[in-house]
């Protein structure tokens, strides 16, 4: 991903689709990469300059990933759906999907949650880059026993916000 206003290559490294879960028998099933993708664009509409749809299968779960990305003026917008094509409930555990880049390519830019970077527990979600590569990042957890449909979080060496932003401080 580039910006040609900045010369700033924000994600230098394959897209990463990848799923864990289980269905059925509660065997783990994890999925890195999707069958039948299909990718197509859109003629802009609504103040985009131009969209990308992508459309996917996790096989072995049965899980639909429908994808599109907005490109405006000032940034993108992204849009992730995922339906289970079965007949069976399907848990899912973890969810990785997303731009990559490497790391040791930006060793001054930082990771930054929006719109919440100070978390429920006072800690903040922004982490340079050496804090990421290290893995000195975690998600404010937060768990009510008192209500039984919440299931427990697992999320270790994973981060979680609704955005990002991703850059050198001054520019992303």
């Amino acid at each position: 991903m580039y910006d040609p206003e900045t010369g700033m290559i924000f994600a230098n490294r394959a897209y990463r689709y990848a799923i864990t879960g289980s269905k059925g028998d509660d065997t783990t099933i994890s999925e890195m990469g999707v069958v039948n993708g299909i990718w197509g664009g859109q003629v802009p509409g609504g103040g985009e300059i131009g969209v990308t749809r992508f459309i996917g299968l996790f096989e072995k779960l049965g899980v639909e990933i429908r994808q599109v990305i907005g490109q405006y003026e000032n940034g993108l917008e992204e849009t992730l759906t995922l339906r289970n094509t079965g007949d069976q409930p399907v848990k899912l555990e973890k969810i990785e999907i997303g731009f990559c880049a490497d790391l040791d390519e930006r060793s001054d830019w930082r990771l930054c949650a929006i719109p919440f970077k100070v978390q429920l527990d006072g800690s903040r979600h922004d982490y340079p880059v050496r804090a990421l590569a290290d893995g000195l990042f975690k998600n404010a957890v937060f768990e009510d026993s008192t209500r039984k449909f919440m299931p427990p979080l697992n999320e270790g060496g994973s981060l979680r916000s609704e955005a990002w932003a991703w850059g050198t401080g001054d520019a992303g």
